[in-house]
């Protein structure tokens, strides 16, 4: 009689189409109106109420197009492209916080610059650059630095950068050029009317840029599921890595914010395009208490508190100027 052999690849399902109809099952459930469930509702109503006027998204499409391949060449010129072959543990991040979201691989390069930051330009989910500085990559450990990636991607995932690039048209010259066109017959209003006009864009898309903060907080923190390093990222970045300062205390960060609640200083946060670092460690810890963190990632829950995702959004809300 003849002995059968076990063949262990019976064991593997190597259907394409079933893969790919779980895979999409899998990623509907974790979006709600075309927008992944994690995201911060004041960001979503914001980019809905953009959405809602055609003219603008089809203008930051257009923009992106052009400007992301002008960027990549740049960057192959002035930066070092990571890949499977050259820094390939950054390049793994990106793989891993691609396959975690459901978004395309984005392509990295890290460029020369001892300050920690990080920029990402795409056309879309399937066409991106993360471009991280020297100096981002040598003041995070690897965790770190994988909240950071996926902080970036959630950038991709939201399709935030549509509207950075829209931003950015509308403080360069061709927006005082509108303007300029638009104010025409105002006669002697036409100056107030352009203060105002470019004053009010500003606030709306600097209170936007805050909002987009969170979400993208909370996309890090899915790719790295470790809250205590997404936490310790902020800390990292307020210090610029200063490896001689150590011991990092979250609380006493969060307790910073007692000296300005209250205070005139406050307003000062509306001209900015990111919260305050404790306003973020806050509300990364409000979104660790999350019901859709632990549906990413289930591995996560070990006996905390489970809020709602509209209690969570609530609280965070309130962190806002």
């Amino acid at each position: 009689m003849k002995q059968q052999v076990f063949d262990p690849t019976t064991l593997i399902d190597v259907d394409f189409e079933r893969h790919l109809a779980a895979r999409k099952a899998y990623f509907s459930e974790r979006t709600k109106g075309g927008v992944p469930d994690y995201s911060f509702n004041l960001d979503h109503s914001i980019r809905r109420k953009l959405n809602a006027v055609p003219l603008l998204r089809n203008a930051g499409e257009v923009l992106t197009s052009y400007v992301v391949p002008i960027v990549r060449q740049l960057n192959q010129m002035d930066a070092v492209a990571v890949g499977p072959k050259q820094f390939s543990d950054v390049h793994e991040m990106g793989v891993e916080c691609a396959r975690v979201l459901g978004i395309g691989i984005p392509q990295i390069f890290v460029m020369m610059d001892p300050v920690p930051n990080a920029f990402t330009y795409a056309t879309g989910q399937t066409d991106q650059i993360v471009v991280l500085t020297s100096g981002l990559v040598e003041a995070l450990s690897l965790t770190q630095l994988r909240s950071v990636i996926g902080h970036e991607c959630g950038h991709i995932h939201n399709e935030h950068v549509v509207y950075n690039t829209l931003w950015e048209m509308i403080t360069n010259p061709l927006a005082n050029m509108l303007l300029m066109a638009a104010s025409r017959g105002l006669g002697p209003f036409a100056g107030i009317f352009r203060i105002m006009t470019k004053g009010a864009l500003f606030l709306v898309f600097q209170r936007w840029h805050r909002c987009a903060e969170f979400t993208c907080d909370r996309a890090g923190l899915i790719c790295s599921a470790d809250l205590s390093a997404s936490i310790e990222v902020m800390g990292r970045l307020d210090t610029a890595g200063a490896e001689s300062l150590q011991g990092f205390n979250a609380d006493e960060y969060i307790r910073q914010l007692d000296g300005i609640e209250g205070s005139p200083i406050r307003f000062l946060e509306l001209i900015k395009t990111h919260p305050i670092g404790p306003r973020r460690v806050k509300a990364m810890r409000y979104f660790g208490e999350s019901e859709v963190l632990y549906r990413w990632r289930p591995e996560m829950k070990h006996g905390q508190t489970v809020r709602s995702h509209e209690d969570v959004d609530r609280d965070c809300a309130a962190l806002l100027v």
